[in-house]
């Protein structure tokens, strides 16, 4: 069931106007301290991600000595996010092939964690979501877990390392 944000805003008395009424008589309320908190929380976590991708544009994961992923030390079998550091890093610099084998996985899903996560902050600061508003959609968490569940078992089939040299897994 979609949701017409314009009605619900224009009913709260959120500032936006109702069709054809003019903006400038609309009444617009002050910002409230939980707009303000809000915006101020979605600020801290953009500069964080800023900060952080800026650090894995200069350092290279595969070259640094990190610890390996919990899963893949306990199961030798490889996570679905097992390389996505390292497919971030080659993504920064350009380089989508080198990213597709650290993870296809992460290199497909990325535009729909950027989408959503963007669609996150317009919601923490107290904006419409963007169209689709997926984070609140149950079949798209389903197909985030049914995506994941079949790249963990195709790449560690044991016939995926022959694949390697092909870029796939």
């Amino acid at each position: 069931m979609a949701i017409d944000y314009r009605k619900t805003d224009v009913a709260a008395g959120r500032g936006l106007t109702a069709p054809g009424e003019s903006p400038i008589d609309a009444k617009i309320p002050p910002i409230s301290p939980t707009v303000v908190g809000s915006r101020l929380i979605a600020a801290i976590l953009v500069s964080l991600a800023i900060l952080l991708l800026g650090l894995l544009w200069w350092f290279d994961p595969a070259q640094a000595n990190l610890p390996m992923c919990t899963f893949r030390a306990l199961t030798g079998l490889q996570c679905p996010g097992c390389g996505a550091t390292r497919a971030t890093h080659e993504l920064l610099h350009g380089r989508l092939l080198a990213a597709w084998h650290y993870n296809a996985l992460w290199v497909l899903m990325l535009p729909v964690a950027v989408y959503a996560a963007v669609s996150e902050l317009r919601m923490l600061a107290g904006r419409r979501p963007l169209p689709g508003d997926l984070p609140r959609q149950p079949w798209f968490w389903v197909a985030v877990v049914a995506a994941a569940s079949v790249f963990f078992v195709v790449r560690n089939l044991p016939w995926a390392h022959l694949c390697g040299n092909l870029h796939f897994w």
